[in-house]
């Protein structure tokens, strides 16, 4: 399991095939969650199935998820919410964004298809939080494909951006999985085997 569980089936693509931005807004009773993407893509998938075998939403007192179908290890979003809300009344819909998010489609003369997630703060946590998430991690975004040297899209400002976890030998970040895992092992239990002797 975790970093190294074996992919699922089910997957309907990577959040860095179809991401291109995650934004948020709160007032005193909610908090939106934007996850914006790129328009040709978004239209692929849409064109071969409903939206809800595309993206889903889990909601909990505390934490939110959004992930890919078939790929909830790697999610688009995973954060501890700074207040506490009313996982019932979370609603999702899909809309236009306007502005900056618009402009980093290729074309943005044409509408920019954005996932809004809107939260509901409980009547104890209703107010302006000091900001959304008290921790969080998101997914890699999309490579800026149309312009020259092919940054990534960046995402929520000041959060970690997450490796991707399942086995997958051609992934990069399985290998830094792989690093990283040796390395902790090794300081928790030590090495094993005595140094061998370097042939003459």
């Amino acid at each position: 399991g975790g970093a190294f569980a074996p992919p699922c089936g089910q997957r309907v693509c990577r959040a860095e095939d179809l991401c291109i931005g995650i934004t948020t807004e709160q007032d005193n009773t909610q908090l939106v969650v934007q996850v914006h993407f790129e328009r040709h893509a978004f239209e692929t998938l849409k064109s071969r199935m409903s939206l809800e075998k595309i993206v889903a939403v889990d909601v909990w007192q505390n934490w939110l998820c959004i992930f890919l179908q078939g790929d909830k290890l790697n999610p688009i979003l995973w954060g501890e919410l700074h207040g506490q809300c009313m996982p019932f009344l979370t609603s999702w819909h899909m809309a236009s964004a306007e502005g900056k998010m618009r402009q980093r489609q290729n074309n943005f003369s044409l509408y920019s298809p954005v996932l809004e997630v809107r939260v509901r703060k409980s009547l104890g946590s209703q107010g302006i939080w000091p900001k959304p998430f008290a921790q969080c991690v998101q997914a890699k975004l999309m490579v800026q494909r149309w312009y020259e040297g092919k940054p990534r899209f960046e995402g929520l400002p000041d959060v970690p951006t997450a490796r991707r976890a399942g086995y997958d030998l051609d992934e990069p970040d399985f290998w830094d999985n792989v690093e990283e895992y040796c390395r902790e092992t090794v300081k928790k239990i030590g090495h094993s085997t005595a140094p061998k002797a370097v042939a003459a």
